[in-house]
């Protein structure tokens, strides 16, 4: 009987901290995973840390997370051509392009090298912008105007 009475006790510390774990960790409407200061749900790239939300395309993906650079929905031998064409450009260069620049540096260099190597093969983002896929993805508040005759 007792060693009974201990599991239920057992049980249930396990379950008040399993649910003070969960219900403390961000979960929710004002959840920001990566801790960049953008909720997750205006979040460009919820795994990496962006306060810029630099999305230079504007297709609800930020340059940190988006290294689909031909936007065609894949990492693949489109982009590694982009990045090609670019290497070792800054702005105000004829072969600079602000969508490859995934670390904001101003520079395509190896850490675009980096990106595209850990994308290959994948979809950008993750993002929680809900029109992210489609361009252009607005920025702030989408706002509805009716009209009425």
């Amino acid at each position: 009987m007792k060693a009974g009475w201990m599991t239920m006790a057992l049980a249930f510390v396990a379950t008040f901290a399993f649910l003070f774990v969960v219900g403390t960790s961000g979960a929710g409407p004002d959840a920001d995973t990566d801790g960049d200061g953008t909720q997750d749900n205006q979040d460009n790239c919820l795994t990496v840390a962006n306060a810029d939300q630099l999305d230079s395309n504007a297709d609800g993906y930020g340059n940190v997370c988006d290294f689909d650079w031909d936007n065609n929905g894949s990492v693949g031998s489109g982009d590694f051509g982009r990045l090609v064409a670019g290497f070792g450009s800054v702005p105000g260069d004829a072969n600079y392009n602000q969508d490859v620049d995934c670390n904001g540096d101003e520079t395509i260099g190896s850490a675009e090298f980096g990106c595209l190597v850990s994308g290959f093969g994948a979809a950008p983002g993750p993002s929680g912008r809900s029109c992210a896929g489609t361009t252009p993805c607005p920025t702030g508040p989408v706002l509805s105007f009716t009209t009425t005759p």
